[in-house]
């Protein structure tokens, strides 16, 4: 699946929650830091990411139950939003590096390959959509979109910005960060963490 493909697929009221509920999820963050910045400092990275998920997730649910193009399943740990019969959706944090984060179990290397072969009318793509997060400063940078055909195979990930209300997202490409490179006999450099946080 193209991007244009996407973002025809995934529909304006998708997107258009997706952004909405990101930047509701940053301020519900910025407010969590403002009002408690002794347990926020002190929070592991997975707690953040965990904290940060069941804030997005509601906030998603929150402007797409009741819209009948959309299915909610929830079973057990799996959270997915269905967008018609063909694409199903999982919140993830993405890296510069378009790397996700997920628990290796069977079914979550199953969602991230893409089936081969499929009925014509009956095709079934999975789509990681949510936020891409700076970890240096432990902050939420903006909502991404991305294919994969397989968690560790990213094809491609676009960034979602919406300039004013009611007009379509726009769809930027984010271009995998490359880990630095040092140059040898550089010795000012050596031990130092590269701009790409490599």
């Amino acid at each position: 699946m193209k991007p244009d493909e996407a973002a025809e697929a995934l529909g304006d009221k998708f997107t258009h929650a997706l952004v909405e509920a990101v930047g509701i999820t940053r301020t519900d963050m910025d407010e969590f830091r403002e009002k408690l910045p002794g347990w926020a400092s002190a929070m592991s990275n997975r707690g953040m990411a965990n904290l940060i998920w069941e804030r997005l997730w509601t906030n998603m649910c929150a402007r797409l139950e009741g819209h009948p193009e959309f299915y909610i399943k929830i079973s057990g740990v799996i959270h997915e939003i269905h967008v018609g019969l063909n694409v199903v959706t999982r919140l993830k944090r993405h890296t510069a590096e378009n790397a996700i984060q997920s628990y290796p179990t069977q079914g979550a290397l199953e969602f991230y390959t893409q089936e081969q072969d499929q009925l014509p009318g009956l095709e079934s793509t999975s789509l990681a959509v949510g936020y891409l997060w700076d970890p240096e400063l432990r902050m939420i940078v903006a909502p991404v979109v991305s294919f994969r055909d397989g968690k560790d195979n990213p094809i491609w990930m676009m960034r979602l910005d919406e300039p004013a209300a009611g007009v379509a997202a726009i769809w930027s490409p984010v271009e995998p960060a490359l880990p630095g490179v040092i140059v040898a006999g550089d010795e000012n450099e050596v031990g130092k963490e590269t701009e790409s946080g490599a």
